[in-house]
């Protein structure tokens, strides 16, 4: 549909401005608000917790880890999971729907990580296989993969941090914690650098958001 393909543009429009800056390549302004709010109509719309995405949440919780699930990313136009009070790390509660069959991350999977990463974000993903059953197995689990990053989790002056934060001050009580605002996607990221390449053509959103709740919900039945 028209909504399908303006995300589709606004995901390879994020991999120019990204991945390639150099290239000076970009939407018109009023073409990538276009797009831009496309993506941020349909993550709301997607908006979901999974039953292991709950589980995760209440672990997180008891080891007294401040939390906001199903959240907003405005540059991006993506919706994460969980985010971490007072850091920069994201956890990504994956679903069977983004590996293939050899437990391969999906190129839309991958995509939506390294643009984050690339946003200064530490992202975290769990696998449908990896989440324990026992509670005190998925505590240990979860400080094992929190332990891997923290030394990032430890330094509020991340980029990603500042900017998340000034715009939650600056739009409060809006889903996600902020009112999207295109025009400031469209500012330069000083982070920004080159990878290995560039997506040339963004799969489908809805297949890419996290993997889709609705096969974690049938696998996990």
């Amino acid at each position: 549909g028209g909504l399908e393909l303006l995300c589709q543009v606004h995901q390879a429009h994020m991999a120019l401005q990204l991945e390639a800056p150099e290239l000076g390549l970009r939407l018109s302004d009023a073409m990538g608000q276009r797009c831009a709010l496309a993506m941020r109509e349909v993550e709301l719309g997607n908006a979901q917790m999974s039953r292991r995405h709950q589980l995760v949440s209440a672990a997180l919780h008891r080891a007294g880890h401040a939390h906001a699930n199903e959240h907003f990313l405005p540059f991006l136009g993506y919706m994460v999971d969980i985010v971490l009070h007072e850091t920069n790390v994201v956890v990504e509660v994956h679903g069977v729907a983004s590996y293939d069959a050899q437990r391969r991350t999906l190129p839309s999977t991958a995509m939506r990580t390294r643009h984050m990463q690339l946003r200064g974000w530490q992202v975290i993903e769990i696998p449908p296989w990896e989440w324990p059953s026992e509670l005190k197995e998925q505590e240990s689990y979860l400080s094992r993969r929190l332990g891997a990053v923290a030394r990032d989790i430890a330094a509020p002056s991340s980029t990603a941090l500042r900017h998340h934060h000034s715009l939650l001050a600056s739009c409060p009580g809006q889903p996600g914690g902020c009112t999207f605002r295109p025009q400031l996607w469209q500012q330069p990221h000083a982070q920004q650098r080159r990878a290995s390449s560039v997506t040339s053509a963004a799969p489908s959103v809805r297949r890419a958001r996290r993997g889709g709740h609705s096969a974690d919900e049938q696998e996990e039945a």
